[in-house]
């Protein structure tokens, strides 16, 4: 009797989840909206490269301040503001302000939490070849799960070793991680690879954009950092 009363149960739901998915939308659905003016895009772009990395010594200033922990939301005020300088900088070019709005993306500090809109960043800015977008990216791409692209263990490889071979620390302690799937020949293959893959060249990463209804999380996962 339980099995078929969970059975109805399931049945009922899949109604009732198609209205709460018409009537509260997406989550993660698409691109978020930038939090950049007109205005602050025109600043940003008039700045030079030193101006720039003034600015972005601001923003690195006001994330100190709140000393806000990965993977969790922070809503701080200041961190908004960071975030809204990043974007402004990111969006007119600066590499460097690309990887930090990655960051606050798949964090949730001073934007909205939003795996797919941080793959995005990650990719401008490792393409432009920041070390530390490219080694998040390549973990975005590790099988078995994947985060927020579809598991890939080549690009993970060609992302890790960009970043190893720029000197980040934490890519080279964990290149073991991007390797251990590999057989023999598929890491001759991807060590290949390698010869003919300047980052610039990269494909995009294909984002997995899954719905989200609040009400009804069970059924469509949040996509979280």
């Amino acid at each position: 009797m339980l099995p078929g009363l969970l059975r109805r149960l399931s049945l009922a739901a899949i109604p009732l989840a198609l209205v709460g998915y018409v009537a509260l939308g997406y989550r993660d659905a698409g691109p978020s909206p930038s939090p950049v003016t007109a205005e602050a895009l025109a600043r940003a772009e008039a700045m030079d490269r030193e101006a720039r990395r003034e600015e972005l010594r601001v923003v690195l200033d006001l994330e100190r301040a709140v000393a806000a922990r990965q993977g969790e939301e922070n809503d701080d005020p200041r961190l908004a503001e960071a975030a809204r300088r990043a974007a402004a900088l990111a969006e007119a070019g600066f590499p460097p302000a690309a990887w930090r709005i990655a960051w606050y993306y798949m964090n949730g500090w001073g934007l909205e939490r939003d795996r797919c809109t941080a793959i995005e960043w990650l990719y401008r800015a490792a393409r432009a070849g920041e070390a530390s977008a490219q080694f998040w990216l390549a973990l975005s791409y590790l099988p078995p799960n994947g985060r927020g692209v579809a598991p890939d263990k080549l690009e993970a490889f060609r992302w890790a070793t960009a970043a190893r071979d720029q000197g980040l620390p934490l890519a080279a302690d964990l290149y073991h991680f991007f390797t251990r799937d590999l057989a023999p020949d598929e890491r001759a293959a991807a060590a290949a690879s390698l010869a003919g893959w300047p980052p610039r060249s990269a494909r995009a990463p294909v984002v997995e954009r899954f719905p989200y209804v609040p009400l009804l999380g069970g059924l469509w996962p949040r996509q979280t950092h």
